[in-house]
């Protein structure tokens, strides 16, 4: 698998699915050493590669209708880009 990578899709809400995949691999401790994305799928690809399991489901359901959720007065405010803290 050293040479194993993946790539996920852009899309907006599309990337729910990977978002699924992720955290499946993740309960698995499955891993990849290269990851890239493009739009959601960077962002999906940037909670996979800090295993941070359940956050992508939280980023792209659970909050997906808080007028707060993502921002830039939110990050310049609380320090970060949206509701839920980097562990």
């Amino acid at each position: 698998m050293d040479r194993a990578g993946l790539i996920l899709e852009g899309g907006g809400t599309r990337g729910v699915f990977s978002a699924g995949v992720l955290d499946y691999f993740m309960e698995q401790e499955l891993y990849l050493p290269y990851v890239i994305g493009v739009s959601a799928g960077a962002g999906i690809g940037a909670n996979y590669v800090s295993r941070q399991h359940g956050r992508i489901k939280k980023t792209m359901i659970d909050y997906l209708r808080e007028n707060s959720y993502l921002s830039i007065k939110h990050l310049i405010r609380k320090g970060c880009f949206d509701m839920i803290p980097l562990k």
